[in-house]
C-alpha cells in the first residue's frame, strides 16, 4: 500500500495495455450501434444502400478508433520513455559531476 503512495515507482505503463484493451471494445461497441443503427434506419425506409454506406462506415470508424487508441498509448508511454531516459541521464550527470576524494 506504501507503493500507491509512493510516486518513485510508475504504474502507467503497466496498465497501458489495459487502456488499449478498453479503447478496443470502445470503438467495438461503436461500431455494433452504428451498424444497428444503420440497419435500422434502411429497414425504416427500406434503402440496402443507406445500409450498405452506414456498415462501411461503421467498419472504419471501428478501425480509425482502434489506430487512435493505439497511437494515443504509445505517446503516453513515449513520455515515460523520455522521462525514464532523463532521470538516467540525471543520475549519469550527478555521478560524473561529483567530487572524488583522492
Amino acid at each position: 500500500m506504501g507503493a500507491l503512495f509512493n510516486f518513485n515507482t510508475l504504474i502507467t505503463p503497466r496498465v497501458m495495455k489495459l487502456l488499449f484493451a478498453a479503447g478496443v471494445v470502445v470503438s467495438a461497441l461503436m461500431a455494433l450501434g452504428l451498424i444497428s443503427a444503420g440497419l435500422e434506419l434502411a429497414h425504416s425506409f427500406g434503402g440496402a444502400l443507406l445500409s450498405l454506406l452506414v456498415v462501411i462506415f461503421a467498419i472504419a470508424a471501428f478501425f480509425i478508433g482502434v489506430i487512435a487508441s493505439r497511437v494515443s498509448c504509445e505517446c503516453i508511454l513515449v513520455m515515460f520513455m523520455i522521462r525514464s531516459e532523463l532521470a538516467h541521464m540525471r543520475q549519469n550527470f550527478a555521478s560524473a559531476a561529483a567530487p572524488s576524494n583522492q
